[in-house]
């Protein structure tokens, strides 16, 4: 498994991967972020907290950057108990417009996480992210250009 130095030793208590919609899941027969929060967890032998749930079946890659915004606020809800002592790990398989991980990292802070960092796959190369999300960390309110 090829994975950053970074990732490995950076100081997160817990695995938050972004969860696949039940469609998708349905023709994958699979949910790929779960699989890839396994193996990371067995890596780095950090706990997968499984804090996000999928409330839509929405799929973002046919829609507009201004539209993925819009659609991003009703992907998901918060399932378990968020503490202020732990430092989350959201990850992701491909950031395009930062949309998807800018709402789960809002959930997590809006119940209480005072750290929240994001780590993803795959970055979509024309997409326009703020520097401290394309460095891995989460301000509390991020201005994203659209």
């Amino acid at each position: 498994m090829l994975l950053s130095p970074l990732l490995l030793s950076s100081g997160y208590d817990c695995i938050v991967p972004i969860p696949t919609t039940l469609a998708h899941k349905r023709v994958r027969g699979y949910d790929h972020m779960e699989l890839i929060a396994i193996e990371l967890s067995k890596a780095t032998h950090k706990p997968i907290n499984r804090l996000l749930r999928a409330v839509s079946d929405t799929t973002q890659h046919h829609l507009s950057r201004k539209e993925r915004f819009d659609a991003a606020s009703s992907l998901f809800e918060l399932r378990g108990t968020v503490s202020p002592n732990i430092h989350y790990l959201i990850i992701d398989d491909i950031i395009t417009t930062g949309s998807t991980v800018r709402q789960a990292a809002r959930l997590l802070r809006q119940a209480g996480a005072k750290h929240v960092s994001v780590a993803a796959i795959a970055r979509q190369p024309s997409t326009k992210l703020p520097i401290s999300v394309k460095m891995g960390k989460v301000p509390h309110e991020t201005t994203m250009e659209r």
